[in-house]
């Protein structure tokens, strides 16, 4: 694959993936004519439990923002800023929105629930509840930049929740894992279930650079599954990449990495 050569310069690889062009999904109509806000995506996607953290939410009518809230729930939500969002390249507005509003707060350490519902309150009135993602039950870590090559992978350990995204136009995330012989390694993406722009591919490696599994889109999605057997112990590589070479503020994606019972 000409990105992939390219980002893993260097490296000697004995496979790679070869990926047609193709072009990018047509946008789904958004709501461009209501003056109500409306949130079309969180970024990133998810914030650990106690824990402090920005969100940029995206979405339309939101430069207004007067008060946000997290439903059912007394922890307080600055707005840190709000207005006009950039359009990234060879996106539609109609599907991630051209408005932002930028939130700090800390999630509640105990909440119901496997995601906190946001909402956006303007002079026009609330937005429809936006869920940002919760940990989960792995262990949760943030993606480390920069983490583009095999030279240079990020080192984590299993199981994991790793919060992530494409952080500009052909980027390339590489986590290194080590694994017992025979052990069946499972690996998932979040994005497009959350209305994430990012059309992941996933792909595991063996560190001489080995090409053992690989998929783009599962269950109609774009989301992007895989299971493999691992044959021997040692140390393995995740590759994630954007099947179209995208990436940026409307990019964030949630990726999710055990071994299968």
């Amino acid at each position: 694959m000409t990105r992939i050569t390219a980002a893993l310069a260097g490296c000697s690889l004995a496979a790679f993936v070869t990926l047609l062009p193709s072009p990018f999904p047509a946008a789904a109509e958004g709501p461009m004519a209501v003056t109500k806000p409306q949130i079309a995506l969180a970024a990133p996607l998810g914030i650990e439990p106690g824990t402090t953290k920005k969100i940029v939410l995206r979405g339309w009518n939101l430069a207004g923002a007067e008060r946000a809230e997290i439903v059912g729930s007394t922890v307080e939500v600055k707005i840190v800023s709000k207005g006009g969002a950039q359009v990234p390249n060879r996106l539609d507005a109609k599907r991630i929105g051209d408005e932002q509003v930028e939130l700090e707060f800390t999630a509640p350490a105990e909440f119901s629930g496997d995601a906190l519902p946001l909402v956006i309150h303007t002079p026009q009135g609330a937005s429809p509840p936006h869920e940002v993602l919760l940990g989960g039950s792995l262990p949760y870590i943030v993606e480390a930049e920069p983490n583009d090559g095999f030279a240079k992978p990020q080192q984590i350990e299993l199981p994991r929740c790793v919060e992530a995204r494409f952080e500009r136009e052909r980027d390339v995330d590489v986590y290194r894992f080590s694994a017992p012989a025979g052990a069946t390694f499972h690996a998932e993406t979040i994005a497009a279930a959350r209305n994430s722009a990012a059309d992941t591919i996933l792909s595991i490696y063996s560190t001489a650079g080995e090409l053992l599994a690989v998929n783009d889109d599962s269950e109609n999605s774009s989301d992007s599954r895989l299971q493999v057997s691992l044959p021997t112990g040692g140390e393995y590589l995740v590759v994630v990449q954007e099947a179209h070479d995208l990436g940026g503020g409307a990019h964030p994606y949630r990726l999710l990495l055990r071994l299968a019972p």
